[in-house]
């Protein structure tokens, strides 16, 4: 089975982070400065944002404001479920492998 090393996971989530952002390549921050604790807070603070941007646009359609097309507010929300869903699987991970080192026999 093909074991993937976490740099190139890392790596491979800020290429896609930074592709949802429509950062090019060379503004992905390098694995070497940045810590996990960085990494968790830079995604909730992500997710936070899409959530916030998804409710703006549906305020705004709703409210009638020109410009605000209803696809783009469909497509906006579903990218916020899927973020938020995304971080609720990551939790859920990190949680069962807190419990299951918990769990080790010293």
């Amino acid at each position: 089975m093909n074991e993937i090393k976490a740099d190139n996971m890392l790596t491979q989530m800020r290429m896609m982070a930074a592709l949802a952002e429509n950062k090019t390549a060379s503004e992905v921050p390098s694995s070497s400065n940045v810590s996990f604790s960085d990494l968790m807070k830079q995604a909730v603070n992500t997710v936070n944002t899409v959530q916030q941007h998804a409710e703006q646009l549906s305020t705004d359609y709703v409210q009638g404001k020109p410009g605000i097309d209803l696809g783009e507010v469909m497509v906006a929300s579903q990218k916020s479920g899927i973020a938020f869903n995304t971080l609720l699987q990551v939790r859920n991970k990190l949680l069962t492998a807190y419990q299951d080192i918990a769990k080790m026999p010293i």
